[in-house]
């Protein structure tokens, strides 16, 4: 039986419909969307009440949430973070690695396959971040386990996470020929400069050979210098690079937010949480790594002072993103779902409220608060 949301303020890519219909089919996808006339009525419907339905949200990067962490490396901890998500109107999410020893990243990618096998989720796949990163940018990677990029190491990840490995935030500069960054290419997997030292021409050679993201921009990589710009520069300019921005109040000034909005639009830039363990939590210690962070005045710091991930949600990202830059809702709200769908290569099914893709949304107050998460038309959450 199809289900209809209606008295909705309904967001797609080019306006708001207000008020406005979304009707889902009995297999979880948009079989129709348009202009709420209100003259009928239906016994399977639900009066949505003038708050706005959005895209559902997707999280590219993030580590974890409410008291768990990816590393922790067993199905409890994944489905927690995967209801952390639904709370905060994710639809789809990466689960992000850290630096760590090889076998731990094996039984890492091993119990998110198995979990995704056996349960429909919101978890989209992997993001591979470390070990191969520039111990001069490490930020809050672990030093001790940082190792050089061998495609040998990514088969062997890639066997137990087959097409499940999504994103792999690496040093392009320690990619001997770019080799690795080639190879990942040819299977579908996009490739991230993070804790980076490149130079501004070793990201342009290395986006020949396949590089076209760019992890937290400007954190944890060589900035612009205007004698010797840096990898910041090199992936801003590029034409056909997407973006990742964590807007917390502390990775980046409001100057440089409206900068890159500027040069590369909504169409090119990912909002992401970079979320850790203690987004939600309380101020104090907590692991990241096997690195003592804490947690005061809403950021989170190493010993050594470097910002480590952050705790802020998409939806206060979002928030703060508006707030900045004075986008529109329709517009802003594409870097939290069509633009991570892209890059993903899910943007066919995912990403924007059109008829005939999944019916994944979220339900937004007036301030933007999250009120349902809807997976496949069924609600989930709120």
């Amino acid at each position: 039986m199809s289900l209809i949301f209606r008295n909705a303020k309904i967001i797609t890519e080019s306006d708001v419909i207000n008020p406005g219909y979304l009707i889902v089919d009995e297999n979880g996808y948009i079989k129709n969307i348009g202009v709420d006339n209100k003259k009928d009525s239906f016994s399977n419907e639900i009066d949505l009440q003038r708050k706005y339905l959005a895209p559902g949200f997707i999280d590219i990067h993030t580590h974890g949430g409410h008291g768990y962490d990816v590393m922790d490396g067993n199905v409890k901890a994944i489905d927690k973070i995967s209801q952390f998500h639904l709370q905060n109107g994710v639809t789809g999410f990466l689960a992000t690695t850290l630096t760590a020893p090889l076998q731990d990243l094996k039984q890492v990618s091993k119990v998110i396959s198995e979990y995704m096998e056996n349960n429909e989720t919101n978890l989209l796949g992997v993001h591979l971040e470390g070990p191969f990163v520039n111990p001069d940018k490490r930020g809050a990677q672990n030093r001790e386990h940082i190792i050089s990029p061998k495609v040998e190491i990514i088969k062997e990840l890639k066997e137990k996470l087959q097409d499940q490995l999504k994103i792999i935030s690496m040093a392009p500069e320690k990619d001997t020929n770019y080799e690795v960054i080639e190879w990942a290419t040819k299977k579908n997997i996009t490739i991230s400069a993070a804790h980076t030292n490149a130079s501004f021409e070793d990201i342009i050679n290395a986006s020949k050979k396949g590089l076209s993201h760019g992890t937290h921009l400007f954190n944890g990589m060589s900035g612009i210098h205007h004698r010797k710009p840096g990898a910041a520069l090199g992936l801003l300019m590029h034409p056909d690079i997407t973006l990742e921005l964590i807007l917390d109040g502390y990775h980046l000034h409001p100057g440089i937010v409206n900068m890159v909005l500027e040069l590369k639009g909504v169409d090119n830039i990912a909002l992401v949480s970079d979320s850790i363990r203690a987004s939600c939590l309380s101020e104090g210690d907590y692991d990241l790594g096997g690195l003592r962070i804490t947690i005061k005045n809403g950021k989170a710091l190493t010993e050594n002072g470097n910002l480590a991930g952050s705790i802020v949600t998409l939806p206060r990202a979002l928030k703060n993103f508006i707030e900045i830059t004075d986008c529109p809702l329709y517009e802003a709200i594409k870097t939290i779902s069509l633009t991570p769908a892209k890059i993903l290569g899910l943007d066919k099914q995912r990403g924007s409220l059109e008829k005939g893709k999944r019916a994944d949304a979220v339900v937004l107050n007036d301030k933007l608060g999250v009120e349902k998460t809807i997976i496949k038309g069924k609600i989930l959450s709120g």
